[in-house]
């Protein structure tokens, strides 16, 4: 179920996101964007914040909302965990995560290292496009993911992100394997083309 992003709910956009904080907004994107902010600079994962909205508004007025086909807005067979733009959230957020970040940040790779991986994800099949579609939603997720890698860049255009990692391949070139949490015999290496940076053969 959904409520209707123009007509909304009743009175004010709003959500609870503590016992003793509710988010105010004017519009449903706005309101996206304050809960995502809050969650970011609270060490929370964001979560899928469309739903949640959805979920919190049609269970207090289920006759605001509205059903879609399959009862969801994403294609059959994908749910909103396997959306490209929530699976980029997640990892950028656990990578900003206080409580996991080492001093001094995170350890990167050699920009000889960045720019080779750079250059195999530009062209790898595995490299699509996350946006979600919400600007300043994918704008804060790009910013926060700059602060990942060190606000470092590497000539190549065209860095989206992994389908297999689910990370953010602008930054992921970066650093290094053990900032990635990928080991020698991490299964989804193999899966990888042979031209990816993370690519290792089977035995």
């Amino acid at each position: 179920m959904r409520i209707p992003r123009m007509t909304g709910p009743p009175g004010q956009w709003h959500f609870p996101v503590s016992e003793t904080v509710t988010l105010r907004a004017l519009t449903f994107d706005m309101l996206r964007q304050e809960i995502f902010d809050w969650r970011v600079s609270n060490a929370q994962e964001p979560g899928n914040i469309e739903a949640e909205i959805d979920a919190y508004f049609c269970k207090k007025w289920p006759a605001r909302c509205y059903a879609e086909d399959k009862d969801g807005h994403y294609p059959p067979g994908v749910t909103a965990e396997d959306k490209m733009s929530d699976r980029v959230l997640r990892w950028v957020a656990s990578m900003v995560d206080i409580r996991r970040v080492p001093q001094g940040g995170w350890p990167l790779a050699s920009l000889k290292t960045a720019e080779s991986r750079a250059k195999g994800c530009a062209n790898c099949p595995r490299n699509i496009a996350w946006p979600s579609g919400c600007g300043g939603c994918d704008q804060s997720v790009k910013t926060a993911s700059a602060r990942v890698r060190s606000h470092r860049a590497v000539p190549v255009e065209n860095l989206q992100a992994c389908s297999l990692f689910g990370w953010d391949n602008e930054s992921a070139v970066h650093l290094t394997d053990g900032s990635l949490g990928v080991t020698d015999d991490d299964p989804r290496r193999k899966l990888t083309p042979i031209h990816c940076g993370w690519h290792v053969t089977s035995p």
